[in-house]
């Protein structure tokens, strides 16, 4: 585990922690502009109640905010992959040079997928 400004990158990112940066090359990583591509991909068809109904399971049910170190903000769980695909967001991964653990992007596509299934009409 690396640290760069005050932010740790590791080796295996975190499940299900957005947040969670990886080491570059690490071999549970993708590259930012390929997470991102994954993540508006399976948010094209997200339904914002749904997804924000989610939200609520994932980490803690006590918790509804989330911190992201790197841009030193408090989020709202609903708002993690709005902040996440921000450009300020995005500047700030890239200057790091991190990466982001596959499992964590999948899991977040899984969610805005789950979502827009939810609100698909039901046939």
């Amino acid at each position: 585990m690396a640290s760069t400004r005050g932010v740790k990158l590791h080796e295996i990112g975190h499940p299900t922690y957005l947040f969670q940066l990886c080491l570059p090359n690490s071999r549970e990583a993708i590259s930012l502009p390929s997470a991102c591509f994954e993540l508006e991909k399976a948010a094209d068809n997200m339904n914002e109640l749904k997804f924000k109904q989610r939200c609520v399971n994932v980490h803690n049910q006590d918790v509804m905010q989330l911190h992201c170190d790197l841009c030193k903000k408090e989020l709202f769980k609903f708002d993690i992959i709005k902040h996440f695909l921000s450009d300020s967001h995005r500047r700030e991964v890239s200057s790091l040079g991190a990466e982001i653990s596959i499992p964590v992007v999948k899991f977040w596509m899984g969610t805005l997928l789950s979502a827009a299934a939810l609100a698909a009409p039901q046939l």
